[in-house]
């Protein structure tokens, strides 16, 4: 099962999308990103949160140039966020058979992998 968004999906996104994506999105320790060169990290304390001179802790300093490969926990968070709750379900009818149905007010995604699925909603919403 597919955990998280890829680098080819994030690429769907148009500017203004990516600007949203950064806006909700909080890095956290453990975040798997890519930045604008490709490069795909994790994220340790030390680039979540550094300090300043002041001692002032600065913890968005990645997102000016990092997009969040999105697992499908945050996916569910902003959707949910965003509508409120939503609607899965599995459908197995044999190894050849089987795909998620995810169910929002007026949106409705079919997907054999869930976080693929999750992300045809999440790039609705940015």
């Amino acid at each position: 099962m597919k955990q998280r968004t890829s680098p080819e999906q994030l690429k769907e996104l148009t500017g203004e999308q990516q600007e949203r994506l950064r806006d909700w999105w909080t890095p956290k320790w453990g975040d798997i990103v890519i930045d604008t060169r490709g490069n795909i990290a994790l994220l340790s304390n030390l680039d979540i949160a550094r300090q300043d001179k002041r001692g002032q802790v600065e913890r968005d300093f990645q997102k000016s140039y990092c997009l969040p490969l999105l697992p499908i926990g945050q996916m569910v968070e902003l959707l949910i966020e965003k509508y409120g709750r939503f609607y899965a379900s599995y459908d197995y009818i044999s190894p050849e058979s089987k795909r998620w149905d995810l169910c929002w007010p007026g949106v409705f995604f079919q997907n054999e992998e869930l976080a693929d699925a999750l992300w045809e909603v999440v790039k609705e919403v940015l």
